[in-house]
């Protein structure tokens, strides 16, 4: 899913998310991401442990911030975490996430 950023999270395409004429927010899974990154060009390698992050970090590159969230379920008392990866630049935000929280967050 894609979205412009305006004063709302306007859904829109692919295509004009990487137009950049306004900051975009994007969710892919790891196989979405791996296949399309490079038309994106953000300048990001993300070479990270998408499938499993164990904690919440932030990594600061050169025009980049990368990193992985893990937020504990507060509705299960259990060990398992949702977790997922980001990628961001001055032209937007992408989430890579393979089990749908990070869309349920951002979904208007």
């Amino acid at each position: 899913m894609f979205y412009r950023i305006e004063e709302r999270l306007i859904e829109c395409t692919q295509e004009e998310a990487r137009e950049k004429k306004e900051p975009f927010v994007a969710v892919m899974t790891t196989k979405e991401w791996s296949q399309t990154q490079e038309k994106f060009q953000m300048g990001i390698d993300l070479e990270m442990e998408l499938d499993q992050p164990c904690t919440t970090k932030a990594e600061v590159n050169y025009d980049s911030l990368t990193g992985t969230f893990s937020i504990p379920d507060r509705n299960i008392n259990s060990d398992k975490d949702y977790q997922f990866a980001f990628a961001l630049d001055e032209t937007g935000i992408v989430f890579i996430d393979n089990h749908g929280k990070a869309y349920e967050m951002i979904n208007p």
